[in-house]
């Protein structure tokens, strides 16, 4: 009888460990989630930013994407092409056109497909100059 007791005893402190195993696991994925480096800045509808791909040649051109998440780390528009690698940005600001627009240089951290349309949800990291 005191040996089933002591096993009995031994499974329920392997089920409590893994339950709060699992807990931590949970919890730390939440944090690893919410935390950001840059502050986030949204972008009001009617003080569009835009950005235009300047490189590589491929994917350069006159379309206009609208900027609609950006911080000290990066931006984020929606596109119409499946982006990936180094990309050469020009960015424009509400109060100027492209000829006063700031250059930056950046490498794709994410390119995910839109389940409701044919476009992709592209996310910029700035590069810095070497």
């Amino acid at each position: 009888m005191k040996n089933v007791l002591v096993l009995l005893g031994v499974l329920v402190a392997i089920l409590v460990s893994l339950v709060l195993f699992t807990l931590l696991q949970e919890w730390q994925k939440k944090l690893r989630l919410k935390r950001r480096r840059w502050l986030r800045i949204r972008i009001p509808q009617d003080k569009q930013m835009t950005c235009r791909i300047t490189s590589p040649a491929e994917l350069a051109g006159e379309t206009e994407y609208v900027i609609d998440d950006i911080n000290m780390g990066g931006i984020a528009f929606n596109c119409n092409k499946q982006i990936e690698g180094v990309v050469g940005l020009l960015i424009k600001f509400p109060f100027a056109d492209y000829k006063e627009a700031g250059k930056v240089k950046g490498k794709v951290a994410y390119c995910r497909k839109l389940e409701t349309e044919e476009r992709y949800r592209v996310g910029i990291s700035y590069m810095r100059n070497k």
